[in-house]
């Protein structure tokens, strides 16, 4: 994985590798005012939708305080394939700090310590020696999601609906005398 250099205020400034990364090739486009760093060997999964975008849309990444500064790890909800999750054994030796179990998608949340970044990835793919990753078999991952931060927003304001009958907003409205009330 690589991290990005950034100046105030939040412009982009350069790629810092991670260790163990220095042959790996990498794009950097900018769409709508963000900055995304894709490493070459993470392109694949990404068009087969194995893995987050927004893992690698670093100006968002900085809004949302997953920068160094903000954290040292990065959360993660991992999916995998079949109906049990594997052994936990390659996350935790690669770094990562298991979560709660998420049954109703066979994942589990994850922490992955940035600074052994470089191993977690190895943990979880392996490289075909063409540049491009596929998730091993060994830790039968489906997906590999950022278990980002989501804000709460309404376009427009949502009636709160009250329990028991309808109300009346007339006073002449009269129920008919076989109606009875519910229980």
């Amino acid at each position: 994985m690589t991290a990005c250099c950034w100046t105030a205020p939040a412009r982009f400034a350069g790629i810092q590798r991670a260790k163990g990364r220095d042959d790996m090739p990498f794009t950097v486009r900018t769409v709508a005012g963000h900055t995304w760093v894709v490493p070459g060997d993470a392109q694949l999964l990404l068009a087969q939708d194995k893995l987050d975008v927004r893992l690698f849309d670093v100006t968002q990444l900085v809004k949302d305080r997953y920068d160094d500064a903000g954290r040292s790890d990065l959360p993660l909800i991992v999916t995998f394939r079949g109906d049990k999750a594997p052994s936990s054994g390659p996350f935790t030796e690669s770094g990562a700090h298991m979560g709660r179990r998420l049954p109703v998608v066979n994942g589990r949340a994850m922490r992955s310590a940035k600074k052994r970044g470089t191993d977690f990835w190895r943990a979880v793919t392996h490289n075909s020696g063409k540049g491009t990753a596929r998730f091993t078999a060994a830790t039968g991952v489906r997906k590999l999601r950022l278990d980002g931060r989501r804000k709460a927003s309404l376009d427009k304001s949502v009636p709160v609906p009250r329990p028991g009958p309808p109300r009346t907003t007339s006073p002449r409205c009269r129920c008919p005398s076989s109606a009875t009330p519910p229980n």
